[in-house]
């Protein structure tokens, strides 16, 4: 049978042998007296102790109950303690409460002096109505610039604007007109028999096409050229990864330079025709340069008119650019303007936004509710710190729930299998006498106890920090005082109980007690067998067929195994009387 750790019994199957405290002549008294009676009944029933028993030897079977239980200590506290502090270094001005008052969560427990704050709240209201009117005034007349900005750009009545519109329209009046001088003057001499400067126009119309052919053929040489180059690099790399004066690599190199010529042949083709291209180019750049001049020439000679009709019609052409350019020039510099509006406008919109300013100003009316220190929870005040004319910044009461008490305890190492949450636990106090107060384990942390660096605390035994709810409505516990605990891990009611060391362990494992019967000769040990249900380090309950309410059970079974199936002298209480020696 194992044995459990700590436990505690309730029972009336084991007699009291516990005497009430007397004065000390009584005490004499009653040992005289036991004295005497001992030895009277010593010699009355004379024997060995294997072969009698008194009444103090055995166990009256009688149903109660057995609890299997851990023991523990731990520290009443509040389920819901609510420290009031105060961040505002102002002078406390007023208490309201004192230790032991009973406060709602709105009871203001006292008041700090506010007057300074009052004045930076009617400060902050009078700049913040100042501040109000100056920006609208600002908002007002930026929105004003803005749309009237705007309204002249919507309606095309930009001064810049129109005065731009009305240059480029005249400058492309006049580029439409010289170019029609121009155009015309062509027209008539096209019209003409002139064949020269007909054949000059398309000389230079054929020299021009043959430059852009020779600009092409250039850029495909060219890219050509570059491929086959590169072509030649990649071989020339790989010839020269090769030894050539290695047996095992020789045909690897001559494939690799036989490569290596055949690309370098072509790359070097590439490069002639890359430069017949080049000097194809330059003489299609000479033709093309002379067929201008000779145009020009042809132009200058037949008629210097229509050159000037072309120099001024370009001239027209550029006047009207430069006019468009202006334009465009006004166009972005009125949009500039009316950006500058918009950000002027957004800018008085920002100076008109007073949220700071009234987050600050409701900041202050709020630091003047606080000045009002309420307790925020139902409870009774167990401390007051505040003092009047004391800073009120810290901690000022603090307020607990009475009625609702938890305790804080451990549960040990080897304990910690076996304690549970949810289990019922027995409290008793030495404040509170004999009382008992039901509670239930509400947590048990996860870990063991931490030092101060978080490290496993190893100085003791290793504990785990629990909480027991106390579950009684009404009970003597106070906040701060010490109890003592048992986790009941086990109960059983209305069973047979007898002392731990009553039950004797079989060499086959079967568990019997040494049981009294009644016979004709006397008492007579029996050996009967038992099972058991619950067991603790002082009792076990015990059942079987051979054993009820009212049995006598040897308590040390050690010193009868001799006597098992014989009689022995049993003394009772009634034996005594019957001798007239009764013990008081």
């Amino acid at each position: 049978m194992k044995k459990k750790k700590v436990t505690e019994q309730k029972k009336s199957g084991i007699k009291s042998k516990i005497a009430p405290k007397k004065p000390l002549i009584v005490i004499s008294s009653i040992v005289l007296v036991l004295v005497i009676a001992s030895l009277s009944v010593s010699s009355i029933f004379a024997g060995s102790k294997e072969t009698s028993l008194s009444i103090g030897d055995v166990t009256i079977l009688e149903k109660g109950t057995l609890t299997n239980a851990i023991s523990a200590t731990g520290t009443v506290e509040s389920n819901n303690t609510s420290n009031i502090y105060s961040n505002l270094n102002y002078v406390v001005s007023k208490v309201n409460v004192e230790v032991g008052d009973r406060v709602s969560a709105d009871d203001v427990l006292c008041e700090l002096d506010s007057s300074t704050l009052e004045d930076q709240v009617q400060t902050k209201e009078l700049s913040l109505s100042v501040s109000k009117k100056t920006a609208e005034q600002q908002l007002k007349t930026a929105q004003d610039t803005y749309n009237q900005t705007k309204t002249t750009i919507d309606n095309g009545t930009n001064s810049s604007m129109v005065s731009a519109k009305s240059s480029i329209d005249t400058a492309y009046d006049n580029w439409q007109k010289a170019k029609k001088t121009y155009e015309d003057y062509v027209k008539t001499i096209d019209n003409g028999t002139d064949s020269t400067l007909i054949q000059q126009n398309s000389n230079v119309e054929s020299a021009q096409n043959a430059l852009e052919s020779a600009e092409d053929a250039v850029d495909s040489a060219d890219s050509e050229y570059k491929e086959a180059k590169e072509k030649t690099l990649a071989a020339k790399e790989q010839l020269d990864a090769y030894t050539p004066d290695s047996s095992n690599n020789q045909a690897a190199y001559d494939a690799a330079k036989e490569a290596y010529n055949t690309v370098k042949l072509a790359s070097d083709t590439a490069y002639e025709a890359l430069k017949k291209a080049d000097k194809s180019l330059e003489t299609a750049e000479d033709s093309y340069d002379y067929a201008v001049k000779t145009r020009d020439a042809a132009y200058s000679a037949k008629d210097t008119t229509l050159l000037d009709y072309a120099i001024a019609a370009d001239s027209a052409y550029k006047s009207y650019m430069n006019a468009q350019k202006s334009y465009d020039a006004a166009e972005a510099s009125v949009k500039a303007t009316l950006n500058s509006n918009q950000n002027s406008v957004a800018s008085a919109q920002n100076s008109s936004d007073t949220s700071v300013a009234e987050l600050e100003l409701a900041q202050l009316r709020e630091d003047i509710e606080e000045t009002k220190i309420k307790a925020g929870v139902d409870g009774t005040v167990t401390a007051v710190y505040a003092k009047v004319g004391s800073s009120g910044s810290g901690l000022l009461f603090v307020v607990e729930d009475t009625d609702h008490l938890v305790i804080n305890t451990s549960v040990k190492e080897y304990d910690i299998e076996t304690v549970k949450t949810g289990m019922n636990v027995e409290i008793k106090s030495d404040a509170t006498g004999d009382a008992v107060y039901q509670g239930t384990i509400e947590s048990i942390a996860p870990t063991s106890n931490k030092t101060a660096q978080g490290e496993t605390d190893k100085s003791g035994d290793i504990v785990f920090a629990t909480k027991v709810s106390v579950t009684d409505e009404k009970t003597d516990l106070h906040i701060g005082m010490n109890v003592r605990l048992n986790y009941m891990v086990d109960k059983k009611e209305n069973v047979l109980t007898v002392p731990y060391e009553a039950v004797i362990n079989g060499s086959n494992g079967e568990l019997s007690v040494l049981k009294l019967e009644k016979s004709e000769e006397g008492y007579r040990v029996r050996n009967v067998n038992v099972e058991t249900e619950l067991e603790n380090d002082i009792s076990m309950a015990i059942s079987g067929t051979d054993i009820s309410e009212g049995d006598y059970i040897i308590n040390e079974p050690d010193h009868y195994m001799k006597s098992i199936n014989e009689t022995v002298d049993f003394i009772t209480d009634s034996d005594v009387e019957r001798k007239g020696e009764k013990i008081e």
